[in-house]
């Protein structure tokens, strides 16, 4: 559907038109726009990258832009965990549960946590970013000792062997806690410390300045309870943490993170069967900034909060999104024209920006399209031209999340109404206006092709198999498998 944007609000101003008129129609306003005011001018937004984030930002780059947005969700579900993992230990990382093996606990170098932790995380009810709770459950019945850090009565801490009730938002100083009676108790591995990591003394010095009563007072946890738990968790010979949102949605989450990673490392449970494996893009799949190297270097630095914020750079590559909402209302150093929207409905899900200050700097742009598989308020009050796309029910895809890889495709004798198009399908065929050197490829199926392409499994295999595993190497730190030097 279209309408003229001096009708943006109005319900009744919408015109039915063909998708290749819609898709023309973006591809010369956006066009237009990059050639008036730059391409820098250009966005897109996503959402939590349920099956959109690659697109929206190879779609960016497509354009010549690097602002890729999202105001809805912003950089607070999930990127304080990627960022630490990034930061900390080269690579995003996962409790061990067999998860990638496909023969999974007949695997023969694969080993039962001997301590698992749900920190922060009820995997079971969310089975979130890659996670499936069952995972966790399965170890428990093996044998697996369970703590669980969460300050309601959950499913998992009911049957938590240790279950740690914290005051909300104080992980951090659970964490230093039981840093100090790891450290204070000469519960580390040594030989792992001395050989694998780098900082220890000065670790033992910070760690110091913090008083182990105060910082139980400040948790509202008896110090008894968190001897204890540092104890287990030390004395297991490999020990698995699995990360939750909550730790995200805090301030101080990054800094309560890595002291959960340090944990780990200090008690030798990086890259072990049964500990903290690392856990990439499986097969090299396209997930993050797919394209972003493309852009000229100076493009690239165009990113918001490149230099105030470096750490974005370890994870998503968005616009950091309080700089993007001052840098939009202001105009400096520059503003913003034209926008595609795909996953998201920033006037409904506004988490950490006020919507009273969004909706205008949106209103201001001259141009606005949404993909959506509905008609949401930022449809009916600022779009352009509005895309309908296909739900999961409805279309194919391709997904892969660390652990491994499946594929999507409709449900057999389902009664789909109206064209609705996957993301997929329509980044591709608005990318290929924009740069076809960045979208070669003939259809959709050629894409996913390409995307698992390391699996050397084609799409329609991976449909009939349902689940492709990845694999896991074990020990890749001490092969020189971890870094480009292969030391």
């Amino acid at each position: 559907m279209k309408r003229d944007p001096s009708e943006r609000g109005n319900p009744d101003a919408w015109e039915q038109i063909s998708w290749d008129e819609a898709l023309d129609l973006i591809y010369n306003e956006m066009t237009r726009l990059g050639e008036e005011y730059g391409r820098h001018t250009l966005q897109t937004f996503c959402g939590t990258g349920r099956d959109i984030l690659w697109q929206s930002q190879r779609l960016a780059y497509s354009m010549g832009t690097p602002h890729v947005e999202s105001y809805s969700s912003g950089l607070a579900c999930w990127m304080p965990r990627l960022v630490s993992y990034n930061v900390s230990t080269g690579g995003y990382m996962m409790p061990d549960c067999s998860e990638c093996h496909e023969d999974r606990y007949d695997h023969p170098d694969f080993k039962i946590p001997e301590v698992i932790v749900a920190w922060g995380s009820n995997c079971v009810a969310s089975n979130s970013d890659g996670y499936f709770g069952d995972w966790l459950v399965q170890v428990v019945r093996r044998g697996s000792k369970l703590i669980v850090v969460d300050p309601r009565l959950t499913w998992l801490a009911a049957r938590a062997d240790i279950w740690i009730q914290p005051r909300p938002a104080v992980d951090s100083a659970i964490a230093m806690a039981m840093l100090k009676v790891i450290i204070d108790e000469d519960l580390y591995d040594h030989d792992f410390v001395d050989r694998w990591t780098y900082g220890f003394d000065e670790l033992v010095e910070r760690a110091r300045e913090y008083d182990f009563d105060d910082l139980c007072e400040k948790a509202w946890v008896p110090k008894e309870k968190i001897l204890e738990a540092a104890r287990v968790f030390a004395a297991g010979n490999n020990t698995a943490v699995q990360l939750g949102l909550a730790l995200d949605m805090q301030r101080n989450g990054i800094g309560a993170v890595r002291s959960i990673i340090t944990m780990l490392a200090i008690c030798g449970n990086i890259d072990q069967p049964g500990g903290q494996i690392f856990t990439g893009a499986p097969f090299d799949f396209h997930y993050f900034s797919w394209g972003y190297d493309e852009l000229p270097e100076e493009v690239q630095k165009m990113v918001i909060g490149y230099d105030e914020y470096p750490f974005i750079r370890m994870g998503m590559v968005l616009d950091q999104p309080d700089l993007a909402v001052v840098q939009a209302e202001t105009e400096e150093p520059y503003g913003f024209t034209g926008a595609i929207m795909m996953g998201t409905n920033p006037l409904a899900c506004m988490s950490n920006a006020d919507l009273n200050r969004v909706y205008p700097v949106l209103q201001k742009l001259k141009f606005i399209a949404v993909a959506d598989w509905r008609i949401t308020p930022t449809i009916q009050m600022l779009a352009d031209v509005a895309l309908p796309v296909a739900m999961f029910v409805e279309k194919v895809g391709v997904i892969a999340k660390r652990t491994g890889a499946f594929a999507i495709s409709p449900i057999a004798g389902l009664d789909i109404q109206g064209e609705p198009k996957s993301d997929a399908e329509i980044v591709l065929n608005l990318g290929r206006r924009f740069n076809e050197n960045m979208f070669p490829y003939k259809d959709v199926y050629e894409l996913f092709d390409f995307l698992i392409l390391k699996s050397e499994a084609k799409w329609t295999e991976l449909r009939e198999n349902h689940w492709l595993y990845p694999g896991q190497e074990y020990l890749r730190h001490e092969k020189g498998l971890l870094r480009p030097d292969g030391k």
